[in-house]
């Protein structure tokens, strides 16, 4: 599988909710083993990605404006 960083968002986005989708069987089923622990890590993994990309695209944004003025 392709590095986290290397996919496009749409494809976390949808990864994203894959595994939140498994996640929240496994807690409605009590599952507490290691594929539930991959999963939640997956689950961090993503959202991370995710923010840090969300807080670039800002930082970018702000610092075109600021060049602007």
């Amino acid at each position: 599988m392709e590095e986290i960083k290397d996919l496009q968002t749409d494809v976390l986005m949808d990864m994203l909710a894959g595994y939140t989708s498994d996640y929240s069987r496994m807690i409605k089923e009590g599952y507490e083993g290691n594929e539930f622990i991959n999963c939640q890590t997956k689950i961090e993994e993503i959202q991370s990605e995710i923010l840090f990309r969300s807080k670039f695209e800002q930082f970018k944004h702000n610092a075109e404006v600021m060049a602007v003025v």
